[in-house]
């Protein structure tokens, strides 16, 4: 289980692009060194990290002071775009393409995490997975929340042979 901006951040993590999936691609012959054959991605879709402030008024801007960095990113988030901030350059799709197509070139395959809250529309929550299985290759998911969406994941088509595995809140 990989965190793609924590995982190469340390000073000893002997990538030049850390925090980006082209870090993370620079990993790879490590991984197939170590015999690992899965990775799985914690969330990589672009979630907020920082709450968005209440306003008060239009003069006035009232900040939650319990508001926390949301660095893990388990929370709901625009589901059909990568993360930005954990690329290198101006496009994020292909970085994210490069990476999983380095991996299966290895033999590794690449899960990835999704957190669906109970609001999620199931058809949409579908949709979603589909998205990345046909899109970006993901191998399989890693699901938590909780909602009628397992039921429609689990008989759908497209996702028959993908990895599930399910954590419900």
């Amino acid at each position: 289980k990989v965190h793609v901006r924590g995982y190469t951040m340390q000073k000893n993590s002997r990538v030049r692009r850390k925090g980006t999936f082209q870090g993370l691609c620079e990993k790879i012959p490590y991984w197939k060194q170590l015999g690992i054959t899965s990775i799985e991605l914690m969330p990589a879709y672009d979630f907020e990290e920082f709450p968005l402030q209440e306003k008060k008024s239009r003069y006035l801007t009232v900040e939650n002071e319990d508001a926390k960095l949301n660095y893990w990113g388990y929370t709901k988030g625009r589901y059909f775009a990568p993360k930005p901030s954990y690329c290198a350059g101006k496009y994020p799709e292909l970085e994210v393409k490069e990476f999983i197509t380095k991996l299966h070139e290895e033999g590794m395959e690449c899960l990835m995490d999704f957190c669906f809250p109970s609001e999620i529309e199931p058809a949409l929550a579908v949709e979603i997975l589909q998205f990345w299985k046909m899109e970006y290759q993901i191998d399989g998911f890693f699901l938590m929340g909780e909602g009628a969406w397992l039921e429609l994941i689990a008989r759908d088509d497209v996702l028959a042979d993908c990895k599930l595995i399910v954590s419900c809140l």
